[in-house]
């Protein structure tokens, strides 16, 4: 009876045993994560995702880490749990959010970082809390940027650079401490001036808005009077340059003209005076249409008769 009751004991022992080496020394690893296996606290080795084997009884441990998981750490306000997108901001959130800009004015600027473990022996190992000191360097890394840019800047045009610029530095800063991360995003989700001056602030912008509307208002207005007239203006303007053209053109060539006549002139001036005399004649002539030549000699009027065109118009008639 003894004899059994010592087998029972034993066998229920060597069960125990074959138990706990079974349980302490197999262990699965998910797809999105990687095991870090330390042997007395002292780091050995890393295991990839599935069944891995591990010295029992805590003689090594295994952390799994989700390497291939994205975080979100936000700043300046909560959302709660993943499936509770409520929002909140408690006195710990605004001071979060309250930076400086370049000409020291107060504003308040909530962001995310969103980053995933690319190193998890580092991210396990250098830092006692890694979480913690990023969101640490994120609230350094913000207010360092936002104190370059002026208030108007942060709040209208300079997000994008904002947000590039503390992904960059935030990279460089989790590097210099081995924090064994990677920043994937910074995003800026709300960007507004303090609740004590917002009403203010609102009127001011509201006042902006006003101004530009009415600025816009009197570009139309310009544009639907001064520029068709200032085209007039132009088309007159070349006008008169083109009239200008012509007319020196002609004068050039009636200077050319007389130039030439007073070259003829000068080689026979007595021949050359007569012909301009009868052209000039001719020239006059024309325009009448009836012409009387009086002699001194003669006691009546002599009718001049127009030759040419009496000689057109008996050809007419023939």
């Amino acid at each position: 009876m003894k004899n059994s009751k010592s087998f029972i004991v034993t066998l229920i022992v060597v069960l125990c045993v074959a138990a706990g080496l079974f349980f302490t020394s197999l262990y699965v690893v998910d797809k999105d994560e990687m095991a870090v296996i330390t042997r007395f606290g002292k780091f050995t080795t890393t295991q990839q995702p599935g069944l891995n084997f591990k010295l029992p009884f805590g003689i090594d441990q295994a952390y799994k880490i989700p390497v291939k998981r994205i975080f979100t750490e936000e700043f300046g306000y909560r959302t709660g749990r993943s499936y509770d997108s409520e929002y909140r901001r408690t006195d710990k959130e605004l001071r979060e959010a309250t930076m400086l800009s370049a000409d020291l004015k107060v504003i308040n600027v909530e962001w995310i970082v969103q980053y995933k473990i690319n190193d998890p022996v580092a991210y396990l190992f250098n830092l006692k809390e890694p979480q913690k000191t990023l969101r640490e360097i994120s609230i350094v890394a913000m207010s360092k940027v936002c104190g370059d840019y002026l208030f108007d800047e942060i709040i209208t045009i300079a997000k994008s650079d904002i947000t590039f610029k503390v992904s960059e530095l935030l990279q460089q800063m989790s590097d210099y401490m081995k924090m064994g991360i990677q920043i994937n995003t910074v995003q800026l989700m709300n960007v507004t001036p303090p609740q004590a001056v917002e009403a203010a602030y609102n009127e001011v912008l509201q006042a902006q808005q006003e101004k530009d509307k009415i600025v816009n208002e009197a570009k139309t207005e310009y544009n639907k009077k001064v520029i068709p007239v200032e085209g007039e203006a132009e088309r007159v303007v070349a006008q008169a340059r083109g009239y200008y053209a012509e007319r020196v053109k002609i004068a050039e060539g009636e200077a050319k003209y007389f130039n030439s006549l007073y070259e003829e002139y000068s080689k026979a001036p007595e021949i050359t005076k007569k012909r301009i005399y009868l052209e000039t004649w001719a020239e006059v002539l024309k325009r009448f249409k009836n012409v009387q030549v009086i002699d001194e000699s003669q006691k009546n009027v002599l009718p001049f008769l127009p030759l040419n065109g009496q000689n057109a118009q008996v050809k007419e008639e023939k």
